[in-house]
C-alpha cells in the first residue's frame, strides 16, 4: 500500500508517493531499504519511517485510498460525500491522480 515492495514498478511507486504526501526522495531511499532489508525488523523500520511521513490531515483517507489502489492493492476506491449524497473521487482534499470520478 505504500509503494515500497520491489514488485511494483517505479513510475508507480512514484504515483504512490505523491499520494501520500511522502517526498520523493525519502521514499525511493525507504524503497531501497526495505529491498536490501535481511530482516523484518529493518523492513518495518522504513515502513514505519515512511509511515511518520504521511501528512496527517482530513485528506488522509482519501490519500491512503488512493495509494492503494495505484500499489494494486484494491480496485478504483469511492469516497461518500454526506453533502452531495453521492460517491466520488477523488474527493475534496485528496490529491488528484488522474483517476476518473466514478458516476453516482
Amino acid at each position: 500500500m505504500l509503494g515500497l515492495s520491489a514488485d511494483i514498478e517505479e513510475a508507480c511507486a512514484e504515483a504512490v508517493a505523491r499520494s501520500l504526501g511522502v517526498p520523493g526522495l525519502e521514499h525511493a531511499r525507504a524503497r531501497r531499504q526495505v529491498g536490501a532489508a535481511g530482516r523484518l525488523e529493518e523492513r518495518g523500520r522504513a515502513i514505519v519511517e515512511t509511515l511518520e511521513q504521511i501528512p496527517l490531515d482530513a485528506s488522509v483517507g482519501g490519500r491512503l485510498l488512493a495509494a492503494g489502489h495505484l500499489a494494486g492493492v484494491w480496485g478504483a476506491p469511492s469516497l461518500w460525500s454526506p453533502r452531495l449524497g453521492r460517491r466520488l473521487f477523488p474527493g475534496p482534499g485528496t490529491v488528484a491522480l488522474g483517476l476518473a470520478p466514478r458516476p453516482p
